[in-house]
């Protein structure tokens, strides 16, 4: 029995320490000049890169040494803010887009090419290594034609090296294995505070079940404090791309629950106790775009499963990102839930591809309240990550405060009766609102049941970032059908500023040499201006 039980507790942690992949790479670590080292280009999409395993969803999750012959080696930029940059083979410079994949990795569109990798780690049972200067094996494509036989592996090194980061492993997760207590305490703490706008309660369902299971629910990354999202520095946001940020023309209330009377979005789902919710939330996110592209024609389920058993961009249920679920859908296809080949992986007879993904912003840090709401206006809803405690799980109805910053302001925390542990989970943004009492808030929908909350759904702030709720919103354009027609709004988006930006410094670089010539001293206070080869 005693061998039983050390054998399951054994498994337990195994699964436990690897929800998420445990490195942790900030953008500064890996903003800069960097090699990649190809192969050649002239696979088909399912090639294989590294001589790890091919489970994607347990062990090494498929990252390890390169398995291909590097063919030649290419040097790009990674600058401020999402600004990519390389040369061709004449020399002539090129510019693309970058964004950094939370802290685990990185894709970069440059040369009507992407490329993308997880940033390289070692662990061990009691810290990470995360070697920020290296990738592990990734991919290399045309960004145009996903489908055409020119895929190829790279791996690529920062210029200069660097140092290994070394993050201690704290997590106990034994705890986890404890039955859930009733957090009455709580409950009662919310219900009676002036200030809070919101309602707790304690769910009958949560009875019996182990903290691993609702940590389960909540994302299943339970997560070392150096890698919470509100612990996470962001590049500064910079405004390249002019975006629209004023609201005022959009309505106070927007729900795409009810626009003109119809209803786009998906019934609730209940995830179960597979850390399955970035697969879920996006695919459901995914088919609402579906039905307001086809006015409800099309109302679809894309299962899940395939996302789970067959990407080889996320971990399975163990966790991923949205973003990745998008590449993965633009790449490969998504299944219709009821399809007979839902479960079969490398099957090229897909029913939805997508157009574009990106994080709202155009990089993970270029985020605000305002274009997401014009985001979702435009498009449909959209899936962001929060960070969820032990307040969120006894979340009834209003609309939810970050309790725990609040109490850590405050230098008073209240005593829980459970060791709940931070977790990241996905969900979907299908609306916002206002009022009086209850200020500026998202509509948010969760993946846990018709049960919890408002029938299935919460209110949260808006415009603060509570939960860190507004920290990477992922976008997905969907095209039905097994072709896709790829477009990069981003992409096209940061070209034009460049290029105005690019010829705005060089006119004013020309006037002031001008001005010097002519013995005309500069006396407006302006800084320096920069030379066309600087920019």
């Amino acid at each position: 029995m005693n061998a039983i039980l050390l054998l399951g507790v054994g498994f337990f942690l195994l699964n436990a320490a690897q929800a998420d992949l445990p490195n942790h790479c900030l953008y500064s670590q890996v903003s800069g000049a960097w090699t990649f080292h190809l192969s050649k280009a002239d696979k088909a999409k399912h090639e294989k890169c590294s001589k790890a395993s091919s489970d994607f969803g347990n062990g090494d999750f498929g990252l390890g040494e390169p398995d291909y012959d590097v063919h030649q080696s290419v040097k790009v930029h990674l600058g401020t803010p999402n600004i990519a940059k390389m040369k061709d083979e004449s020399g002539k410079e090129i510019v693309g887009t970058w964004t950094m994949i939370y802290d685990e990795g990185f894709e970069v569109r440059i040369n009507k090419m992407k490329f993308f990798a997880f940033s390289k780690y070692k662990q061990t049972s009691g810290s990470t290594k995360s070697y920020c200067h290296q990738t592990f094996p990734g991919w290399y494509h045309s960004s145009e034609q996903p489908d055409k036989t020119a895929w190829g592996c790279y791996h690529g090194t920062k210029d200069g090296g660097g140092e290994a980061t070394e993050h201690t492993n704290t997590l106990n997760m034994l705890q986890l294995e404890s039955t859930y207590i009733p957090e009455h305490d709580l409950v009662a703490k919310v219900n009676s505070c002036a200030s809070c706008k919101w309602k707790a309660k304690v769910y009958p369902q949560f009875a019996g079940k182990k903290l691993s299971e609702l940590h389960s629910m909540g994302g299943m990354r339970v997560v070392e404090e150096y890698k919470q999202m509100k612990k996470m520095a962001r590049a500064t946001p910079i405004e390249l791309i002019q975006e629209e940020t004023d609201t005022s023309a959009l309505p106070k209330h927007f729900d795409w629950r009810n626009v003109d009377g119809e209803n786009y979005i998906n019934p609730v789902m209940n995830q179960g106790s597979c850390g399955s919710c970035y697969a879920t939330s996006s695919l459901d996110a995914i088919a609402s775009r579906v039905r307001i592209q086809t006015k409800n024609k099309v109302k679809p389920h894309y299962s899940v499963d395939n996302v789970l058993q067959c990407s080889e961009y996320s971990q399975g249920c163990n966790g991923g990102y949205g973003y990745l679920v998008g590449k993965y859908v633009q790449d490969f296809g998504a299944k219709m839930q009821s399809a007979t080949d839902a479960d079969t992986c490398k099957s090229d007879k897909p029913s939805l591809r997508a157009q574009d993904y990106y994080y709202i912003g155009g990089y993970y840090g270029g985020s605000t309240a305002s274009n997401m709401m014009h985001e979702l206006h435009k498009n449909g809803p959209f899936v962001v990550g929060f960070n969820t405690n032990g307040w969120v799980y006894h979340y009834e109805t209003g609309v939810l405060l970050d309790m725990e910053e609040g109490e850590e302001a405050e230098e008073q925390k209240t005593a829980m009766k459970n060791p709940w542990m931070p977790t990241t989970h996905a969900v979907v943004i299908v609306g916002w609102g206002e009022s009086d009492d209850l200020g500026k808030y998202w509509v948010v929908k969760n993946s846990w049941g018709k049960s919890w909350g408002e029938g299935g759904y919460f209110k949260i702030e808006r415009g603060t970032n509570a939960h860190a709720i507004e920290s990477k919103p992922i976008a997905i354009i969907p095209e039905v059908g097994n072709k896709v027609e790829v477009t990069d709004q981003y992409l096209q988006m940061m070209m034009v500023a460049y290029k105005e930006r690019q010829a705005a410094e060089t006119s004013k670089y020309i006037d002031e040499q001008l001005r010097e010539s002519k013995g005309v001293k500069s006396g407006d206070g302006e800084s320096a201006n920069l030379s066309p080869s600087q920019i």
